[in-house]
């Protein structure tokens, strides 16, 4: 999830390159992030969070802060200071049209709740298609929020899930010689953080 699946990526990636063969690519409602967000969009979430977080200030703190601004901005505006220079972690985000994603033969799965944030592209796949040569599963969890997906009871629906795909990549064989209340025990799942 989140930060973690750009690291097992990396992970699969580098295995990979090794010889080794990876089944499984599980994400858990992340997106790529180079080139997955409308950029005007992503600035009017950004902007209505800040004024948000501005509004939630007491009235001296507002007023020190729009002090600072606009002292900046005249300063900028007369010359007497350069521009801001742009940050780096927009190259991130949108890397240009020149970047090309790097690839893994691993089929990947993505877990992910039904309701995306309006600010990404209008992409079921999240922006994994482009990252695998074997093909994007995707497994919705009904009930399932960003924040919230690794929390009960979320994190029952996840696990279950889960373990519906990984029966399917690997059916095991029957077990005959587990009692009835044995069976019941060994379908149940625990996922902790």
């Amino acid at each position: 999830m989140c930060e973690g699946a750009r690291i097992a990526f990396e992970m699969a990636r580098l295995l990979e390159s090794q010889g080794q063969e990876v089944n499984l690519l599980a994400v858990i409602d992340t997106w790529v992030i180079e080139n997955t967000q409308n950029q005007k969009l992503w600035k009017v979430y950004y902007y209505s969070v800040r004024l948000r977080q501005l509004l939630r200030q007491p009235w001296r703190a507002k007023i020190a802060m729009a002090k600072t601004a606009f002292r900046n901005r005249l300063k900028w505006w007369l010359g007497q200071e350069s521009a801001p220079p742009k940050s780096e972690w927009i190259h991130t985000y949108w890397p240009g049209d020149d970047f090309v994603p790097s690839r893994v033969r691993a089929k990947i799965v993505i877990f992910k709740a039904p309701k995306q944030p309006f600010y990404y592209h209008n992409d079921e796949l999240m922006g994994w298609g482009s990252r695998t040569e074997t093909g994007v599963g995707i497994e919705i969890i009904p009930n399932g929020r960003h924040r919230l997906m690794l929390r009960e009871p979320h994190v029952s629906e996840l696990a279950s899930a889960l373990s519906k795909v990984l029966a399917r990549l690997h059916p095991g064989p029957a077990e005959p010689h587990l009692m009835e209340n044995e069976k019941e025990s060994a379908n149940e799942t625990t996922v902790s953080r």
